[in-house]
């Protein structure tokens, strides 16, 4: 009989996460597979101990800007102006996919026959549990927009050797997009024969949600947008949207705020300085926000 293994990667660090991945392994065992978990960071011996194989690994190798980021922009219309906003983000992706590799690469010394990668999250709902129960030799499931993900990948032992070979930071590098674009874009490359089944597959936590990320305030009734130009030395400065005129302070400075001021901080990316922002009595310390932008810009047309 052909012997079975799901592959879970995972960061948890938060209850949430844990108590679904928790549920899944419970789902997944009940099911009567057998289940290697691998992680970047410690996690309770509680759940290690359902696992047939865990891996905790040192590695989470974090993408950062020059050398590969995630950016996302958002537009604002202001007095017949287009304000637009650039914000960039470390990119995540790479170091799911290390996951990935890291997982395939021990669960192939094992006599295992058939290999589940799945993401801890995952919601296993009737496709999932079909999925874990067949015997695919190389399926990829439709996810939200995207064509294919991680989420959920199906293959036999020689498969997953030849998707093996394709995991290299080079490739994703030389592929681009994010996660599901670069799997997607890999698959066309028809390295190996591969089936894109109908179905879709979910996930039960949204990294970002739906809030506005060129939003850094955390004062109600106040948006700005942290301007911090890294390839240059320009002064940072904050772009002030969606409001309606406000009195605020800066650094114990008075302004008087229009919706699509900017206001310069005078210092640059070198000579980072304590910035408090104070409304309507509420303070927000940015200095680490500020520390912490990567690269973001705006455009005005």
């Amino acid at each position: 009989m052909s012997k079975k293994i799901v592959l879970i990667s995972s960061y948890c660090n938060t209850d949430e996460k844990l108590k679904i991945l928790s549920n899944n392994i419970d789902i997944i065992k009940n099911l009567g597979l057998d289940i290697m978990l691998n992680s970047p960071i410690s996690l309770p011996s509680e759940i290690t101990n359902k696992c047939d194989y865990f891996f905790l690994t040192k590695d989470n190798p974090i993408l950062e800007w020059p050398q590969k980021a995630v950016y996302i922009w958002s537009e604002s219309i202001i007095n017949n102006k287009t304000y637009i906003k650039t914000r960039c983000f470390p990119d995540y992706g790479w170091a799911n996919i290390y996951q990935i590799k890291k997982l395939s690469q021990f669960a192939l010394t094992y006599d295992y026959d058939y290999f589940y990668h799945i993401i801890y999250d995952l919601i296993i709902d009737d496709v999932v549990i079909n999925a874990l129960n067949s015997y695919k030799n190389c399926s990829f499931y439709h996810f939200h927009e995207h064509n294919v993900s991680l989420h959920l990948m199906v293959f036999d032992r020689e498969h997953l050797t030849k998707f093996l070979y394709q995991l290299t930071l080079e490739k994703y590098l030389e592929i681009g997009g994010i996660a599901e674009q670069w799997l997607d874009k890999l698959l066309l490359l028809n390295n190996f024969d591969y089936k894109i089944e109908d179905s879709y597959v979910d996930d039960k936590i949204l990294f970002h949600g739906h809030s506005d990320l060129c939003n850094y305030s955390k004062i109600n009734d106040i948006c700005f947008f942290i301007i911090k130009n890294e390839t240059d030395l320009s002064t940072i400065k904050l772009l002030f949207y969606n409001i309606l005129n406000i009195d605020i302070k800066i650094n114990n400075d008075n302004y008087n705020v229009n919706n699509g001021d900017i206001i310069d901080l005078c210092f640059d990316k070198n000579n980072i300085k304590d910035t408090i922002i104070e409304y309507n009595n509420n303070y927000q310390n940015i200095t680490t926000d500020i520390k912490d932008v990567i690269h973001n810009t705006i455009q005005i047309q």
